[in-house]
């Protein structure tokens, strides 16, 4: 990573506020495509910083203008998880189809999907509260590229569903009253905006990517933004038909 990516990178997540210990949905980065043509393959995964999370995302074309992917979200915290520590373990996983149109510099889609994941917050006392979400999201976006620089930019609107949860109600006044709000709201629409830029170094990409819901979540206790540097590579897969004109 050069010096001012790196240099922009750590300045703000340093001047970036953390997520509360507790949260009842964090955003993952939005998975933006950069493919050009059919077997087109990326996979990346990244580190987030508000959540301390694990990325895993991946993206292919098996036919022209059309590609599926898949997301992994992980911010997975044993300790929580046992109740050794007070915070939030949250995972989730999701799928995704959509078309794009892509030019030399340039591509533009359209992606809907859905997912699938848990939040277990451990409060204070040892007091819980585990909620089993559902996502549907549907996702404009645009990436470009060059030589040596890349830029994307997207909008999510995912539906929140909460489908079952397993809460102590003895747990703080206030984080009872945040899920209790959720369940006045469920299912929950939230726009998410995201944005990314890096470097390239032949098929590998080096990247800062941001996102943010976009609205006042607090009634919920939602963790609004997450900063997270991602790591990318492109291969092309050769099938049956390609001519050496589809080549990069």
């Amino acid at each position: 990573m050069n010096k001012a990516l790196g240099l922009a990178f750590f300045l703000l997540v340093g001047g970036m506020p953390l997520s509360s210990q507790n949260f009842n949905y964090a955003p993952n980065t939005l998975n933006i495509p950069m493919i050009r043509k059919r077997g087109d393959l990326v996979l990346g995964v990244g580190w987030g910083h508000a959540t301390s999370s694990l990325e895993v995302q991946s993206v292919y074309s098996p036919f022209k203008r059309v590609m599926i992917a898949a997301n992994y979200f992980g911010a997975r915290k044993g300790d929580v998880r046992r109740q050794q520590k007070e915070g939030t373990d949250y995972y989730l996983g999701e799928l995704g189809i959509g078309v794009y149109e892509s030019n030399k510099h340039t591509t533009i889609s359209l992606m809907a999907g859905l997912g699938a994941g848990r939040i277990f917050s451990n409060y204070s006392l040892n007091n819980s509260a585990e909620l089993n979400l559902q996502r549907w999201f549907v996702q404009p976006g645009i990436a470009y590229r060059s030589e040596f620089f890349q830029a994307a930019a997207g909008l999510r609107f995912s539906r929140l569903n909460y489908s079952q949860g397993n809460i102590s109600f003895s747990i703080n006044p206030n984080d009872l009253a945040y899920i209790r709000n959720i369940e006045a709201k469920n299912p929950i629409v939230v726009p998410e905006l995201g944005v990314q830029a890096g470097i390239i170094y032949e098929r590998m990409y080096l990247g800062l990517a941001i996102s943010s819901i976009v609205l006042n979540t607090s009634l919920w206790d939602f963790s609004r933004l997450n900063a997270a540097l991602v790591l990318n590579t492109t291969f092309h897969i050769r099938r049956k038909g390609d001519t050496k004109a589809q080549g990069r």
